[in-house]
């Protein structure tokens, strides 16, 4: 599929509902990739892409309001038949004294602040970095290389069948301690509240 931009989209979306009756309109357009990839036996079988290009349209026909969604957006037919029928659901629905878009001057220009989520976000943070550092058997499954595998998959190589290097078992294992204690030493007292925010603090 030829790669579309969803922001033109978007804006004839509003402008075809706004010219045929809606009061105000809203659309989201929705561009994005997935790539399929089957392995087997460390040997890749077959690599599949698909392009999706998704909308969905909100219009706002006096005190009434409808919302529609479709996947074929790149078709200019389709498009203003979506238009069409969000305005004639729009028309029959009831009356909602809430339906409206606020105005312009009442939205945020720049990103929205995040005040008290900063704890929190941090113990996510460490939290996804532990999982992502001690993971074992994913990267065992899909790596082919030791540049590409996690030091836990490593370390695995120092245990034999019948024997265990454990001096290099051990050393292998504070090194990789080091960059964990790092990362909790930098963001510790983010951390540390985010707990406490979570509820969990004493527990």
């Amino acid at each position: 599929m030829t790669q579309v931009d969803p922001h033109p989209l978007a804006a004839q979306l509003v402008e075809t509902a706004t010219r045929l009756g809606a009061d105000a309109a809203d659309a989201l357009v929705a561009a994005g990739t997935a790539l399929d990839v089957s392995v087997r036996k460390a040997e890749t079988e077959s690599i599949e892409r698909a392009d999706s290009l998704e909308a969905g349209l909100r219009v706002i026909v006096g005190g009434r309001q409808a919302s529609v969604a479709m996947s074929d957006v790149a078709d200019d037919d389709a498009r203003t038949e979506l238009v069409e029928r969000a305005i004639a659901m729009a028309r029959v629905t009831p009356e909602d004294p809430h339906a409206g878009l606020p105005a312009a001057g009442s939205r945020p220009a720049g990103p929205v602040p995040l005040p008290l989520s900063g704890p929190a976000l941090a113990a996510l943070s460490i939290f996804s970095f532990l999982g992502s550092w001690n993971s074992f058997l994913w990267p065992l499954v899909v790596t082919t290389s030791n540049e590409m595998r996690t030091i836990p998959v490593g370390l695995s190589a120092f245990q034999g069948e019948h024997n265990t290097a454990w001096n290099l078992l051990m050393a292998g294992s504070v090194i990789a301690l080091v960059p964990v204690l790092a990362v909790y030493m930098v963001g510790q007292n983010w951390f540390q509240r985010g707990i406490t925010l979570s509820g969990m603090g004493g527990r």
